[in-house]
């Protein structure tokens, strides 16, 4: 049984590190135009392959992400620190799924973090 436990909250630690590495950042520069843009990258995907993503110039757009340059930093984020609690251990994939879900919808929210808090 501990051994289950071990795999699932390794599972969800690589996950974290997936979705924190795959955050990208919020100043949006053109490679050919130069054009800049302040936001963030959604998980939503966009009708022509791109990537949806929120600017404060031109709310949602969708963007090849290959076409620009991107750095991170706070600029295109909202003013807002999002908590997540979880309060019993995690032991079932349908509530593995949940905190993912829970994760996703919070980062598209584009706050400046996402505090995960734990008492499992």
């Amino acid at each position: 049984m501990g051994i289950i436990k071990g795999m699932k909250l390794r599972g969800i630690f690589l996950f974290l590190v997936f979705f924190c590495s795959s955050c990208f950042g919020d100043t949006f520069t053109h490679l050919s135009t130069g054009e800049i843009l302040h936001g963030y990258v959604t998980s939503r995907a966009g009708e022509s392959g791109g990537r949806i993503v929120y600017t404060r110039e031109k709310e949602d757009i969708e963007l090849n992400l290959a076409e620009w340059d991107i750095v991170s930093n706070i600029r295109g984020r909202k003013n807002k620190v999002i908590v997540l609690s979880i309060e019993e251990r995690i032991s079932l994939l349908i509530e593995t799924e949940a905190l993912e879900r829970s994760l996703l919808a919070a980062a598209d929210e584009g706050p400046l973090f996402i505090l995960l808090e734990m008492d499992t």
